[in-house]
């Protein structure tokens, strides 16, 4: 595919604008993922604009006014330096009709790409997003919620069989990796495999797609690192490469890998500092509000008194939540569970929630009518990304938790406080007497852990207290379930000083797995390395699998593996988690083991 680049403009008229509201329209122009590359306020007396930008690979252009519904078109900036649209809104005596955004030439590439994209937008923002929502304000979790697609896959199917144009048909192929990254029922696997190689990484297409690693990761695309490589390196869209360079930043903090984190922040800083993805990205690390930091001056109006204000002073002596959220927000409303959880557990201990909503009076009051009824304190700041309370506290993303203490010190941040978390953290705060507890027992476990080490008996500790016990131990204090940790830490610490007295023994042990109908069974585990094909059991005539190794005294862990899925041993109570969350079977072999 052969493309040219160059300077867009935009040449267009307003039609059937009432002239009284023209100083009120505003014209911009944006990335595909949303950044405002150059906005213009529309003058009185005048209908034509004319609007031009340095960004390649696609643009989307907005239009908005407060009387009218806001209209937006997705943009191509390929094969010529200029495109004319014409903007049509609806007169004032026909508000009900939807503004829109029409191309004076519908059947070229850009009108023809434009419509496509928007109707996408229209399927995932609107459809999916309200059904969605629906499902989670009746009190539904989010990794139960299903959308069949099987309508939307099947014209997009028909669509790609009909399509010849390779920016369209990319367009179409990342439309349905998106629906299957959702939710893949109606959608099928084996036609995205066919699809993908057809996706270089200049396409323009990927320019109006911001979730390119959940789109990644959901399909378990083999080298997506490289292609990401190759995006960064070829793709016309720099704002599209600045997110990219973003993404795997933030990727790789949470990793911990700081190598590539900070090779990749300069490169973001040098090459894209003017960007909000290098603001962002330098934020991970250099965030405007931090633990120990005093929390912004906030006075918001009350949702549920409109005579009454919450303040930042009126807060002192109290422990709090600032939740800030929306309800067009799916992972916000995901976390309604905990904080109501939590809500209900601390509200007698002089805890409370701030619920800060970036969205209309209307639209929180109708939320609350369903399931969360969300009984704390309430303010909305309507949609304005600029309201100074945003603003103050550098929001960076929904939802955003911020924990302050009685003396108005934020005390946790982000992660801590959401999930299952939220309550662990607020007991170090509102219950600090069970934090001690949990904080005394955990620094056994790491003394523990240091003095093994440090008297040269590494290999007594992976034998008696293996990386997969610690994190077992760790989840139990987690729960609160203090009491089973302390006996799992001291037995570790007996049998670590038995052992270091005596020699290593070697023990056979048998292991068996009853799957009638399996045709091959392995055994997995931290004595083979996991290997996945190392020790193969033997069938039995009752449909037992069974197998006999020679193993050292100590702890180890394994799963069964038949027909290449994983199997904790049914015979086997003990169980601890493993790195990945879930659990592997765990077996002691002592002298007495038989």
């Amino acid at each position: 595919m052969s493309c040219s680049y160059s300077q867009t403009t935009i040449v267009g008229r307003l039609v059937g604008l009432n002239p009284a509201i023209a100083d009120s329209v505003i014209i911009a122009l944006k990335d595909g993922t949303g950044e405002v590359i150059y906005s213009q306020a529309h003058l009185s007396g005048c209908n034509t604009f004319n609007l031009s930008s340095q960004e390649k690979g696609g643009l989307l252009l907005d239009v908005a006014c407060p009387r009218f519904n806001p209209a937006q078109a997705a943009i191509l900036t390929i094969g010529s330096t200029s495109d004319t649209v014409e903007v049509q809104l609806s007169p004032l005596s026909k508000r009900h009709e939807e503004s829109r955004i029409t191309f004076l030439d519908s059947t070229s590439l850009v009108a023809r790409f434009a419509l496509l994209h928007m109707k996408s937008r229209y399927r995932l923002n609107v459809r999916y997003a309200n059904e969605r929502n629906r499902f989670l304000e009746t009190g539904g979790d989010m990794e139960s919620f299903k959308f069949d697609w099987t309508d939307d896959a099947r014209l997009t199917t028909n669509r790609l069989q009909q399509e010849k144009g390779p920016i369209l048909r990319q367009e179409l192929i990342i439309q349905y990796l998106e629906m299957y990254a959702l939710s893949p029922q109606g959608t099928s696997k084996d036609s995205l495999k066919k699809w993908i190689p057809e996706i270089p990484p200049e396409s323009p297409a990927w320019c109006f797609h911001s979730n390119l690693y959940t789109l990644a990761y959901s399909f378990h695309l083999n080298n997506w690192s490289s292609y990401v490589d190759e995006m960064i390196a070829r793709n016309p869209g720099r704002n599209f490469r600045a997110m990219l360079l973003a993404d795997r930043a933030r990727l790789a903090l949470a990793y911990r890998d700081t190598t590539t984190f900070m090779q990749t922040l300069t490169v973001l800083t040098s090459d894209y500092s003017d960007t909000k993805w290098a603001a962002r990205t330098y934020r991970l690390i250099h965030p405007i509000l931090r633990t120990g930091d005093t929390v912004p001056l906030f006075n918001l109006r009350s949702i549920d008194d409109t005579l009454a204000y919450i303040s930042s002073k009126q807060m002192l002596g109290k422990v709090y939540l600032i939740d800030f959220w929306g309800t067009w927000c799916g992972p916000c409303i995901g976390e309604m569970p905990y904080l109501q959880k939590a809500y209900e557990r601390f509200k007698g201990k002089g805890f409370t929630i701030v619920s800060i909503a970036l969205d209309e009076v209307a639209n929180v009051e109708r939320f609350r009518k369903n399931k969360w009824h969300m009984p704390w304190l309430n303010a909305c700041v309507g949609n304005d990304r600029q309201n100074a309370t945003i603003l103050a506290f550098g929001v960076p993303h929904y939802p955003f938790p911020i924990l302050v203490d009685s003396r108005g010190i934020i005390v946790a941040l982000e992660d801590e406080l959401r999930g299952d978390r939220l309550e662990h953290t607020l007991e170090k705060y509102v219950n600090p007497e069970q934090w001690q507890r949990e904080e005394s027992l955990v620094q056994h476990l790491d003394d523990l852990c240091t003095q093994t080490k440090q008297q040269g008996k590494e290999s007594v500790l992976r034998r008696f207290l293996p990386v997969e016990r610690q994190d077992h131990i760790r989840q139990l204090i987690l729960k609160g379930e203090f009491d089973k940790a302390t006996a799992l830490v001291e037995e570790s610490q007996t049998q670590i000083t038995l052992f270091a007295e005596a020699k290593i023994r070697l023990m056979d042990i048998k292991f068996s797995f009853s799957a009638p109908d399996a045709k091959a069974v392995f055994l997995a585990g931290s004595f083979n390395g996991w290997s996945l094909s190392a020790d193969r059991l033997k069938k039995q005539r009752n449909g037992t699998w069974t197998i006999t190794k020679t193993l050292s005294t100590g702890i180890h862990c394994y799963k069964f593996v038949a027909d290449g899925k994983w199997f904790i041993d049914p015979q086997n109570e003990k169980k601890y988690y493993n790195a990945e969350g879930g659990e592997n079977s765990v077996l002691f072999v002592s002298i007495q083991t038989k």
